[in-house]
């Protein structure tokens, strides 16, 4: 089983790249600074699997009904990302 750097998805390392807080939060939690230890691994393998940040990060200037999903993606809301698709899949 892989872990570490090598097990994190593509979804986990764009996540990095959009939480404000989570190079500090790397660094109070494990003593090594994320940016320079891993922010470039993190554009070369996000690049390599041609993943898109735009799709997490756009705005959809606030009259899209995809909003709410968008935000509890961002969010990590699994639970509500879920209730979500089953009440959007019976509509």
């Amino acid at each position: 089983m892989k872990k570490g750097f090598s097990s994190l998805s593509a979804e986990d390392l764009a996540c990095t790249m959009i939480n404000p807080d989570f190079t500090i939060d790397f660094k109070k939690n494990t003593g090594e600074d994320w940016a320079s230890s891993y922010q470039f691994k993190v554009i070369e393998r996000l690049d390599n699997c041609k993943y898109n940040l735009k799709w997490v990060t756009r705005n959809a200037g606030g009259n899209s009904t995809l909003d709410p999903f968008f935000k509890m993606v961002k969010d990590g809301d699994i639970g509500r990302v879920v209730e979500f698709m089953r009440q959007t899949s019976h509509s």
